[in-house]
């Protein structure tokens, strides 16, 4: 199905976007789901990165549904790595990570998303 056009390019570029520090909280919201109310807890988030950098590789993409991909991520900081299962959510054409893996990220950094 379409959900195959998403590649780890594609998904990498929205968590490049995602853990930089230096991307506003605007502009971080145009790439996760539900981005307009997660506002106050990016801002707090690039917080926690300025702090505590992060890096993340796309290792595999797997399509659930049409719009709808899983990926395996190695997510890096400096106290090593660990792969994370990521979902992400295609909403108008454009590849977003999806609430749940979001909040998970976020709880990495002590941060609650309920």
């Amino acid at each position: 199905g379409p959900a195959a056009a998403a590649t780890e390019g594609e998904l990498e570029a929205v968590l490049t976007t995602f853990f930089d520090p230096a991307v506003s909280a605007a502009d971080k919201a145009v790439v996760v789901e539900d981005g307009d109310d997660r506002g106050a807890l990016l801002e707090q988030f690039n917080g926690v990165l300025a702090g505590y950098p992060l890096t993340a590789d796309v290792e595999s993409v797997n399509a659930v549904d049409d719009d709808t991909v899983s990926a395996t991520v190695q997510v890096t900081g400096p106290h090593g790595g660990a792969p994370m299962p990521l979902t992400f959510e295609r909403e108008d054409g454009t590849w977003r990570l999806a609430d749940e893996s979001t909040c998970q990220v976020l709880a990495m950094g002590s941060l609650n998303c309920s």
